[in-house]
């Protein structure tokens, strides 16, 4: 299958074209929704389209349990969705736990777009791994080890001011399965409590009246707009 050629057809025309080849059903998920489909398989790139049978909206009991870890299905109106991913645009593919389980990719482009995709069950994420990895780089799949690799290395740069504070804190949660793209895993950072916009002193800490009345009108935000724990 022709990389150039496969750009200039239309979408729909060129998943008929693609060979019969591995298949997995997952999930696409973002921090809006969650989109079930499937990813294809090829020698040459990873495809993802969406499904109009979602199997978690069936009043089907037994159906439903083999999705149990998935995520909360929507109703919303959505746009169908689909990407293709060539392994040689593939920048790095990382393991994510999704519920505390390993059975999750985030797959990370050159051009800095990023898909996150549940494959609801351990096993079928194993799968997925075993059927990619001939055709990618290892440097390109981050497992546990190597993403442990990644965060000792971002810290010793960290450590002889090479990077930022907020450069390593985004690489820190990157490697440790935060994700922009789910809610319950989403990136932390910790709360500033000196004042470092004070030229004279900037090394004061908070008093403790003000650290209480900073922490408590912070969660009062939260509590009256969750939304503000996303920004």
């Amino acid at each position: 299958l022709n990389k150039k050629f496969i750009k200039h057809i239309p979408f729909v025309q060129r998943s008929l074209d693609v060979p019969k080849t591995t298949y997995f059903n997952c999930e696409l998920i973002n921090i809006e929704s969650s989109i079930y489909g499937g990813v294809k398989i090829t020698d040459e790139f990873i495809l993802f389209e969406d499904s109009p049978n979602d199997p978690r909206k069936k009043d089907d009991y037994d159906l439903k349990l083999q999705y149990i870890f998935s995520s909360v299905s929507t109703d919303t109106v959505i746009k169908k969705k689909q990407f293709i991913a060539f392994y040689s645009e593939i920048k790095e593919l990382l393991y994510r736990r999704f519920l505390y389980i390993w059975q999750a990719v985030e797959i990370f482009l050159k051009d800095g777009k990023s898909y996150y995709l549940n494959f609801f069950t351990k096993e079928k994420f194993e799968q997925f791994i075993a059927s990619v990895t001939p055709y990618m780089n290892q440097s390109q799949i981050i497992n546990e080890q190597r993403a442990l690799e990644k965060v000792r290395q971002y810290e010793n740069q960290w450590v002889n001011y090479q990077i930022t504070n907020y450069e390593y804190l985004l690489k820190l949660n990157k490697y440790s399965t935060r994700t922009y793209k789910e809610a319950n895993q989403y990136p932390v950072f910790p709360w500033v409590i000196r004042r470092y916009n004070d030229i004279i002193n900037p090394n004061v800490i908070f008093s403790t009246k003000e650290y209480e009345e900073y922490k408590e009108e912070c969660l009062r935000k939260n509590i009256i707009n969750p939304i503000r724990r996303l920004t």
